[in-house]
């Protein structure tokens, strides 16, 4: 950097940064999903599979509405026997799933994720005048970074639990891989098959975010009825572009037609029916070839874009003198534009990607704001109130997509002796919907639940109806 003329003076910088990672099995602290408990907070989904289903042709026969087996593949053999009559016993190759077959996926996970940042800064101020200051800044900023999760387990039946096409699917009695020699049908007989295919690797997740960001000032002082004041005038644009590469996941439309009908499989081109029944087999290797994961996974793209311009003015100064001290004052007007898109991969978008739905958002909204507060001190050196002092303040808001907003603030700050300070406040606030929830839910975590959605033939389902 340097100093110029007219108290001028710039700042140049250039950075890079590289960090290395490092993984959860590095610490004993972080290889297990909870310290000290082994696997038995791990996965139900392993890689010897758990297969959680009613065999109706049991003597007796299985009742789906109030039992199932819950089966995991032992380690002996690369295929599997199932015997009904008694079928967690040889020759079975089976047992009762329980907690200590469980996965442990700690180890896949980053502790500390990898990420390269490369950056670029300027600063620059200088006087206009005797009492008008200009600066800006500018800043760019390149990251590509990566996180990493265990292989993307596949959950299937009517207990998935994914509340999408995962928990419709079946597997037919005469697919090739089908051990248990019935039909399992989600929503039926079939609760829930669950398989870590190690064969597929790890998760990946790779980032590369570009942020640019500009801002102006401009700020000074002047005086008027014998006080003085100081006022700043800011303009800022920011814009952050990012990009994730999710490679290692899954197609569930590709994994029903791979775990559907085999002759239907056999007339779509690539389609291969697909082994989750076999565990890791007995060499360890897996038994899903590359053939398989070649037609069942997936990688996607995801792309996120998102703007801020604001204009804000600010003023301070000094109204009037009272016996504690001068009445002061703050005031300004700020206006915000969010503009923000979110463009997901077609294969979540339509459902058929293993993670979260999203569909594609796009829209934008503006914020205009007005405020004032005001200091005002009450009492100053006087018994037991070494100084009490006031706070009040008001801001309007009007938002372009639902209208306006008043919040207040009042607070109250007593010194009663110079070493003890008490201080209370009021405050209103509000939280304002973004642009994910105005124009396209993107990802949602709350659980809604509508009254009319379950309604049991009582006066409910006509109250329902007549609304």
């Amino acid at each position: 950097g340097f100093n110029g003329p007219r108290a001028s003076s710039t700042i140049f910088s250039l950075g890079y940064y590289n960090q290395d990672s490092i993984s959860a099995a590095d610490r004993e602290i972080s290889r297990y999903p909870k310290p000290g408990t082994g696997v038995t907070r791990g996965s139900s989904a392993t890689p010897q599979g758990r297969f959680r289903f009613c065999d109706t042709m049991q003597t007796p026969a299985c009742d789906p509405a109030t039992d199932y087996l819950s089966l995991a593949l032992n380690d002996l053999t690369g295929t599997p026997v199932y015997d009904r009559t008694s079928p967690t016993a040889p020759p079975s190759t089976y047992h009762p799933f329980g907690d200590n077959d469980r996965f442990n996926f700690a180890p896949y996970n980053y502790v500390l994720t990898p990420n390269e940042r490369m950056s670029a800064f300027i600063a620059h101020s200088m006087d206009l005048t005797d009492d008008v200051r200009f600066s800006t800044k500018l800043l760019y900023n390149h990251r590509e970074s990566q996180n990493q999760a265990a292989p993307e387990p596949i959950f299937i039946g009517g207990d998935a639990g994914t509340g999408g096409l995962a928990d419709s699917i079946s597997v037919p009695a005469n697919h090739p891989y089908n051990p248990f020699g019935i039909d399992l049908i989600a929503g039926q007989n079939l609760s829930l098959i669950g398989r870590r295919p190690l064969e597929a690797g790890p998760r990946i997740f790779d980032q590369t975010v570009d942020t640019f960001y500009v801002s102006s000032t401009f700020n000074g002082m002047f005086d008027f009825a014998q006080r003085a004041f100081s006022w700043d005038a800011n303009a800022v644009y920011s814009d952050n572009r990012a990009k994730q590469d999710f490679k290692n996941g899954f197609n569930l439309r590709r994994l029903q037609q791979a775990l559907g009908d085999p002759t239907a499989c056999a007339g779509i081109a690539g389609c291969v029916p697909l082994n989750i029944f076999g565990g890791q087999g007995a060499d360890g290797r897996g038994t899903i070839t590359q053939d398989m994961l070649n037609f069942v996974r997936i990688d996607t793209q995801d792309k996120s874009d998102n703007q801020l311009a604001l204009l804000s003015a600010n003023i301070t100064g000094e109204i009037m003198p009272l016996p504690a001290g001068p009445l002061a004052f703050a005031s300004g007007y700020e206006f915000r534009r969010y503009e923000g898109s979110f463009t997901p991969d077609v294969a979540r978008s339509t459902g058929e990607s293993q993670d979260s739905f999203a569909i594609p958002t796009a829209g934008s909204y503006n914020v205009h704001e007005i405020y004032t507060e005001l200091s005002i001190p009450v009492l100053t050196d006087a018994y037991l109130a070494q100084s009490l002092d006031l706070s009040a303040a008001l801001r309007y808001s009007r938002y372009s997509t639902f209208g306006g907003q008043t919040t207040g603030k009042m607070g109250v700050k007593w010194r009663p002796i110079g070493d003890l300070v008490l201080r209370g406040t009021y405050a209103q606030g509000f939280r304002a919907p973004f642009i994910g929830e105005l124009f396209g839910l993107t990802q949602f975590g709350a659980d809604i639940t509508d009254p009319c959605s379950n309604s049991d033939g009582t006066d409910r389902e006509a109250n329902c109806r007549a609304l």
